[in-house]
């Protein structure tokens, strides 16, 4: 059982305010909860049978938690107009979106020893950040999006790629 809410309302003065807020309390959840050993195991569970040995270990690190994530892991948008960060857990348990889908995504890989990194894009039409998903830097800054429906970076909306972190 989770010990306190498992999750944060993000409310700021200006959407710059809360966006910088968001990338900094995303980063802050994926480091606390890699250290947990709920999702250590959950991540060496996804993981079982890898041969650690091969070169490309990290590509299917990446490939195997992607998988988990569609296969277990309902998207879920949040309430309108109230930006919510979720734990892990709870997302695991009931979904969540794109945010919410990298902090639990993050938090397996990371405690896998797989580092990521923040990146946000915004559609063609857009002058706003509008999605968040991962960047995996051993894997050639591999796009990780687990709420894309195939495993293939080139096939999403992917316009104005910033780095956040």
């Amino acid at each position: 059982m989770l010990e306190t809410v498992p999750y944060e309302i993000i409310q700021h003065s200006s959407e710059t305010e809360a966006f910088s807020y968001r990338i900094g309390k995303i980063r802050e959840l994926i480091d606390r909860f890699k250290r947990d050993p709920k999702f250590i195991t959950l991540g060496k569970e996804i993981l079982a049978g890898l041969n650690p040995s091969r070169v490309d270990l990290d590509y299917r690190v990446v490939l195997r938690i992607w998988q988990f994530m569609r296969s277990n892991v309902l998207f879920r948008r949040d309430v309108n107009g109230i930006e919510t960060l979720q734990w892990p857990e709870y997302t695991l348990e009931h979904g969540g979106d794109c945010d919410c889908q990298i902090i639990l995504a993050g938090t397996l890989m990371e405690s896998q020893g797989v580092a990521v990194k923040q990146a946000v894009s915004m559609q063609k039409s857009s002058n706003e950040y509008d999605h968040i998903f991962l960047i995996i830097p051993a894997v050639r800054n591999l796009i990780f999006d687990p709420t894309n429906s195939v495993f293939d970076p080139n096939s999403g909306e992917y316009n104005n790629i910033e780095v956040v972190e």
